[in-house]
This record gives C-alpha cells, structure tokens and sequence, in this order.
C-alpha cells in the first residue's frame, strides 16, 4: 500500500518516488549501507569516538511532534501508525529502517518493516540523505538539520520537482 510504505520509512521517500527520480552523483560512495543487524557493525557504529561526530545510529523519537509510536495517516476507520525508526549513518552511507502498522475497523494488520540504503552529505548543519537508484524508494532525497550533537530533525523530502515538508525528530543512541 502506498500510504503505509510511505510512512513506515524514516526518509518517507516512498511518497515522492513516482514523482521523479534524480540521479546518484558520481562521487557517492559505493556498496550496502551499514547492517544494523550485524552486532559487530552495530558495537563499531556506537563506539565513543573523540569529540561528537555525526556517524551513528539515531532512533525516530517523533513524527511531527508526536513521540513513536504516532498515528501518521487516517482514512475513514483506518489508521496508520509509526511504531518505530532507526538511521544509521557511517562512512557517507546510510540504512534507514523503520517499522509501521495498519489498523482497520479495530483490526491491526501485521507490522510492516522497511529499510532503505544510501549516502549521505554534509554541509554545515544540513544533511542530505539520498537513496540508492536500485531501492525500494529511488534516489529521492531527504534533508535533515543537526539540531545537537544528539539529535537529527528530518524536514523536507524531495523527488525531482516535487518536494514534502515533514517532522521527524531523531536522537543518537548511546553505548552501554
């Protein structure tokens, strides 16, 4: 369903997709963004590293200003909902996966996960995030302010010409 795969997506690249797809640079980095999975990965990702830095993994905390879980969309007795987020980021590649749920009359739908990959660029306190040609979502991309040395603010998605104003509040997770 396009809404919920739209929605369940950190980036929600998903909605813009059919809009246009601009084209990777050339100098993006190559090969599979990070594997949240893999624990070594993970523990490499999460490691404390002098001084802040922006590589990491962040956890959606909220979308458009309500905390995770949040209702993104209703139509009619249906809604839906994020459940939960992740972004990571390492070496100008990101992973991006996120979790979404359907509801219907009362009755929820299995949850959806999705996971998208990509680079991503740094200028100052803005980052763009743009997927990978061959995923599920083009190489839409996403912008994304620095608010602190914790916390990522998803604000706009862009796909060709077309373009969506957003919120989606991340914080870094920290190791143990």
């Amino acid at each position: 369903m396009r809404a919920h795969a739209l929605l369940t997506t950190i980036a929600l690249a998903g909605a813009l997709a059919g809009c246009g797809r601009p084209q990777l640079g050339t100098n993006a980095p190559s090969g599979p963004g990070p594997d949240l999975e893999n624990p070594q990965v993970r523990e490499s990702i999460l490691a404390p590293r002098a001084g802040p830095g922006l590589e990491g993994v962040y956890t959606l905390t909220a979308v458009n200003g309500n905390p995770v879980p949040a209702v993104v969309e209703t139509r009619g007795s249906c809604t839906v909902r994020v459940v939960s987020g992740r972004l990571a980021l390492q070496d100008g590649r990101f992973t991006a996966t996120a979790t979404g749920q359907e509801t219907c009359g009362g009755t929820a739908r299995d949850p959806s996960v999705r996971r998208t990959e990509g680079t991503y660029s740094r200028s100052g306190s803005t980052v763009r995030l743009t997927g990978s040609p061959e995923g599920p979502f083009g190489s839409a991309g996403v912008v994304v302010q620095i608010l602190d040395d914790e916390t990522l603010l998803v604000t706009r998605v862009e796909a060709g010409t077309a373009s969506r104003e957003v919120s989606l509040r991340l914080r870094k997770e920290r190791t143990p």
